[in-house]
């Protein structure tokens, strides 16, 4: 189907082109991420079915998943955060972790968020994050998190042990 609204592409180079993540809404209340491959940048082939759909990793994720952003993840394939929404429509975006071998077929990679508003200090909400992904480095998170009247910047890096994904 038409999506109501497409958003927050995150674009990586891959041997054969490139791919991109990207927030597909089939309706207001709901957000799919969705895959695309392109050889040039310009014509893109957008695939039939989610990429990251809602419940992927449990109870954070039920209602929408939003925001993709995307990296290699060090020992190979592709390592993608998300904004997962629950059924409270007024809980704040609690942020997931996908993993894939091929950048098409995304399986969780941690049952539980790997960052939520409660472990910012002083936060009210999670508004936006980045990923930092340097080759050899462990990625970085640039979250910007709601406080008051002001947004707060706070820098994780992401934990990508075998057992367990964290944002410190």
């Amino acid at each position: 189907g038409t999506p109501t609204q497409i958003d927050f592409p995150a674009v990586v180079r891959t041997d054969d082109g490139y791919r991109m993540l990207f927030g597909w809404s089939p309706s207001r209340a709901t957000t799919l991420i969705r895959s695309a491959t392109s050889a040039d940048g310009v014509s893109w082939t957008v695939a039939d079915a989610p990429a990251i759909d809602v419940g992927l990793c449990g109870g954070f994720d039920t209602r929408s998943v939003a925001m993709p952003r995307v990296a290699a993840h060090p020992d190979g394939g592709w390592i993608a955060l998300y904004g997962g929404f629950g059924d409270e429509t007024d809980a704040s975006m609690a942020v997931g972790l996908a993993r894939s071998t091929d950048g098409a077929a995304w399986t969780c990679a941690a049952t539980a968020p790997i960052l939520e508003v409660g472990d910012i200090p002083g936060s009210e909400r999670i508004h936006s994050y980045a990923l930092l992904a340097e080759a050899g480095e462990a990625p970085r998170l640039l979250i910007e998190s709601l406080a008051g009247n002001r947004s707060d910047l706070w820098l994780a890096e992401l934990s990508l042990s075998p057992q367990t994904a964290t944002a410190e």
